[in-house]
């Protein structure tokens, strides 16, 4: 009597189970490994997620405004984050630290935070969170020192100038951003040098009249000092004026449907000049800095006589209007 064969295993199925072992093995060692260097299942699942959220096309994209604040209980940056998967809700929360952390917006797929400096220096942790992707945010919080006053020393005080674009100087920390107030807004930012001074023509021109000028030096983390001593200073200019003898066109009789050169004299002080024509306005540009402005027009469509309006502006930027100040007469082709 023969004996009935034992009944043979595909080679298939033995190359599955083979690998399903070799896998079991690997994950094993894999967890074995991780553990001895303090990564345990939790952590491992974690990342394991994280992978597989970010491989299915979600991505968690964390900025933030400063990460160097002063720590001085009043200073914010913003954190902005953002999730392409737009289903998921984004948090954030404090998890080494202190200071305040509150939510301006908070929608799914994006979300901005505050946070708020303590008065402690140290070190702050942020954790921003959307599903299983999380992102940490390290700020470092240092002593809020205010810088040493500045002085302001030009223009004198109390003195008069019919340059609307003034020269300042002063003193103050060597190496510090300096604030320039005029009439406590800010007009211009410069910095001393390494033996503190500084001096700078002012960004905006002052308008005809009473400023009083002031500086504040300001850190690197954007502490300010205190106030300087106050300038004040008047100026007074001349209203600009249109040399309306010397206007002239190019060609002098425009054709209907071309364009024409427009040459406009001006005194020193005029900083800008406009033409309004046919309801539309041009700016002129002084090229050579001879103060002849010029530009080119487009001439009406209709032959006849026409009129442009012009307007000249002075450093401080105030606008003295012409009307009618070029007359234009467009002939037929």
């Amino acid at each position: 009597m023969k004996t009935p064969p034992l009944p043979s295993r595909s080679p298939r199925r033995i190359i599955i189970l083979a690998l399903s072992g070799a896998v079991l093995l690997i994950l094993a060692g894999s967890l074995i490994a991780l553990d001895q260097i303090g990564i345990g299942p939790a952590v491992f699942a974690s990342y394991v997620s994280e992978t597989v959220s970010r491989l299915a096309g979600a991505n968690l994209v964390v900025k933030v405004d400063r990460t160097v604040l002063p720590a001085d209980g009043k200073t914010t940056t913003t954190i902005h984050a953002t999730n392409t998967n737009q289903t998921l809700p984004i948090t954030a929360r404090l998890i080494t630290g202190s200071g305040s952390l509150n939510p301006d917006s908070n929608q799914p797929g994006n979300a901005t935070f505050t946070y708020t400096t303590p008065a402690q220096p140290g070190i702050v942790e942020i954790e921003v969170s959307s599903g299983s992707l999380t992102e940490t945010i390290i700020l470092t919080l240092k002593e809020a020192l205010s810088p040493t006053t500045p002085v302001l020393v030009a223009p004198a005080d109390k003195s008069t100038s019919t340059n609307p674009k003034l020269e300042v100087s002063g003193t103050g920390p060597a190496n510090t951003k300096i604030l320039l107030t005029d009439n406590g807004t800010l007009n211009t930012t410069t910095k001393t040098d390494a033996n503190g001074n500084f001096r700078v023509l002012l960004e905006k021109p002052l308008y005809a009249g009473q400023h009083t000028l002031a500086a504040i030096a300001q850190t690197d983390l954007g502490v300010n000092s205190t106030v300087s001593n106050l300038t004040t200073v008047t100026i007074v200019t001349e209203p600009v004026k249109l040399d309306s003898s010397h206007i002239r066109l190019s060609p002098s009789r425009p054709v209907a449907g071309d364009s024409f050169g427009l040459f406009i004299p001006v005194s020193l002080n005029t900083a800008r000049v406009t033409a309004e024509f046919q309801g539309r306005t041009f700016e002129l540009t002084d090229l050579h800095q001879t103060s002849v402005f010029t530009g080119t027009l487009p001439a009406p469509e209709q032959a006849g006589a026409y009129s442009i309006n012009l307007t000249l502006f002075d450093l401080a930027n105030t606008a003295t209007k012409f009307d009618q100040a070029v007359n234009v007469l467009v002939v037929s082709q």
